[in-house]
């Protein structure tokens, strides 16, 4: 899924507004011959100031930043992002990679692997992994959408994974499921 960011709390539309025009009353710009650019540092600095100095939200108190844990997010926020935290829960390993990828000799073979990302490459499709349980190697694809929790890169995941039968290049499966295990 990427690389989560903690993102600053905005006071509300009407704050922000005060603080550009006050930035822009007290000369902070930089103008160029084809632009105009607010001076970003004085503009982050004042906008933390304006953080540090509001009142705690009613419902979340001193909070400055949205926390990149999902597990911390207020259960209305969890529930609009169709969020169960119960699908973080490890389900338990069925397979070990090298079984799979010998049961796919055979024909399409189906489990979940308990396994650590070794390398990681994604785009807004999806997250190519390639993940080792000590047993074997596995290329998995994790199509966009198919977890909120991962894969990330140097963790270990329980994967639920399909491999559509046996083939010369390195084993590929795809994942259905992917849940942290530490």
């Amino acid at each position: 899924m990427g690389v989560r960011r903690r993102l600053r709390r905005p006071h509300g539309l009407a704050d922000r507004i005060d603080l550009l025009a006050t930035l822009i009353a007290e000369g902070h710009l930089e103008r160029g011959e084809d632009f105009v650019t607010l001076d970003h540092p004085v503009e982050r600095d004042r906008r933390a100031a304006r953080l540090d100095a509001a009142a705690p939200h009613p419902m979340y108190g001193v909070l400055h930043a949205v926390p990149p844990e999902l597990e911390s997010w207020p259960a209305h926020w969890l529930a609009a992002s169709r969020i169960d935290l119960r699908s973080r829960e490890p389900m338990g390993a069925t397979h070990s990679i090298a079984e799979l990828v010998a049961a796919a000799d055979h024909g399409a073979s189906h489990g979940r692997i308990h396994a650590l990302v070794t390398s990681l490459f994604g785009s807004t499709d999806g997250s190519l992994v390639v993940v080792d349980d000590g047993s074997a190697s596995l290329e998995v694809w994790c199509p966009s959408g198919t977890s909120p929790w991962g894969p990330v890169h140097g963790r270990r995941f329980e994967l639920e994974v399909t491999i559509a039968g046996p083939s010369d290049a390195p084993s590929a499966a795809i994942a259905t499921d992917v849940r942290p295990l530490d």
